[in-house]
Parts: C-alpha cells; sequence; structure tokens
C-alpha cells in the first residue's frame, strides 16, 4: 500500500544520501498512516537520523514511539 511506497521511498532517499527527502517520506508514513506496520519502522528511522545528528531531544520520543 501506499504507507508501504512512503516507507521504501524514505529508504532510497536515506541510502542516497537525500535525507531530506528521506525524513519527508518517513513523516508523511507516521502522519497519514500512523496504523500502518509501517508507522514503528519509520519512527525509528527518524530517530536513527536524529540521533545521528546529535539532536537527542529529537530521537527520544521517536525511539519510544517506535518501540510502541
Amino acid at each position: 500500500g501506499r504507507a508501504n511506497a512512503y516507507f521504501s521511498l524514505g529508504e532510497c532517499c536515506r541510502n542516497l544520501n537525500r535525507p531530506s527527502s528521506a525524513r519527508t517520506n518517513f513523516q508523511k508514513v507516521l502522519s497519514d498512516y500512523s496504523d500502518s506496520e509501517f508507522a514503528g519502522p519509520a519512527a525509528y528511522a527518524l530517530a536513527e537520523m536524529a540521533f545521528t545528528q546529535k539532536d537527542y531531544a529529537a530521537a527520544l520520543p521517536l525511539f519510544h514511539r517506535s518501540a510502541a
């Protein structure tokens, strides 16, 4: 479905070193498809990206959301 497509686009963008586009696609999964099976992995991907940038305040709630 669409959640899978947005998540996959996010992964592709992340692998192509396009973090802004990756974030946009992962956020789309969280905002529009929060009940999908891809919401947790999208939150985890966003958390990893924030953590890598040392944005720990943003990373923590995303890590918690990914585990929910």
